[in-house]
C-alpha cells in the first residue's frame, strides 16, 4: 500500500474509531470507503473535499484519491 494511502487510513482512524464511523459520517457505503482507502477507487473532488473537512486535513493528502 502507498505510503499516502497509509496516513490517509492512519487520519481516519485517528477522528474516528472504524472505517464504517467515517463512511457513515462523510455519507458514503463502506465498502467504497475501503476500495478508496486501498487505492482500487477514486473519489470526485466534491467527496474530496468532504473527506478533507471531514477529516481536518490537507486536502493534498486526497488526490492522489480524486478523480482529476
Amino acid at each position: 500500500m502507498d505510503e499516502k494511502l497509509i496516513k490517509l487510513k492512519m487520519e481516519i482512524l485517528k477522528a474516528f474509531r472504524t472505517q464504517l464511523d467515517f463512511a457513515i459520517k462523510v455519507n458514503t457505503h463502506e465498502s467504497k470507503g475501503s476500495q478508496v482507502i486501498r487505492g482500487r477507487r477514486k473519489i470526485s473532488s466534491i467527496e474530496s473535499k468532504r473527506w478533507a473537512k471531514t477529516l481536518g486535513c490537507d486536502p493534498s493528502l486526497l488526490a492522489m484519491i480524486t478523480k482529476q
